[in-house]
């Protein structure tokens, strides 16, 4: 392998391993140090190549949810997206955070971690920008199931479109996240709380539905 290739698949190599450690630590638990180190970097390469350990999350954080969001569109294509009515789309998008508990759950670990990090950090709307961009893809698909209700009826359109984002996917987000650490109830003993988040995404979809 050429110098050069070997950098660059180091340098690759540095998201992947920072994201298991903020997802199995916590965000403010791990150091740029301990990130070198397990990534096989030296530390004044990781700063020369990331600055700060905030752009390194937030850069971490739009690259995960960046291939997230080519999963979900390549299902949707699978499924037939295009010709789903509102409501089945909006079941569709809903059921992405049945996934994400069932066999994503480091990244909602590390998203949770990362909401809290980026708060206490300060980070600017221009820190953002990245992470703004990435998320972004999921509120585009909600306006198109909207846009599909409002012409078809499946389902309630009196609700206002940001509001109804807001209240059901970050709704499940944030469960699907808590459920991610398995520590919702005090008992010894590892819960799936599949069947909970279940419950919550029917509850979300008969509230929707047209009467």
């Amino acid at each position: 392998m050429k110098y050069k290739e070997y950098i660059a698949q180091r340098k690759d190599n540095i998201p992947e391993t920072a994201f298991h450690l903020f997802a199995r630590r916590g965000i403010e638990a791990v150091t740029m140090q301990q990130i070198a180190d397990e990534s096989d970097c030296g530390i004044a390469s990781l700063y020369r190549y990331y600055g700060t350990k905030l752009k390194l999350v937030i850069e971490i954080a739009a690259l995960k949810w960046r291939a997230y969001a080519e999963t979900v569109e390549a299902d949707y294509e699978k499924q037939n997206g295009a010709a789903m009515n509102g409501m089945e789309e909006f079941a569709f998008c809903l059921s992405r955070y049945m996934d994400l508990y069932q066999n994503y759950k480091e990244l909602l670990k590390f998203n949770f971690n990362f909401d809290l990090y980026v708060i206490h950090e300060q980070a600017t709307k221009e820190d953002m920008a990245p992470y703004y961009e990435s998320v972004g893809l999921f509120a585009k698909k909600f306006h198109v199931l909207y846009e599909k209700a409002l012409n078809d009826h499946t389902m309630r359109t009196d609700i206002d479109e940001t509001q109804l984002y807001f209240g059901s996917m970050y709704a499940m987000l944030t469960t699907a996240a808590k459920y991610s650490y398995g520590t919702v109830y005090p008992v010894d003993s590892v819960l799936d709380y599949t069947s909970a988040l279940e419950m919550q995404m029917r509850m979300i979809l008969d509230y929707v539905k047209t009467r």
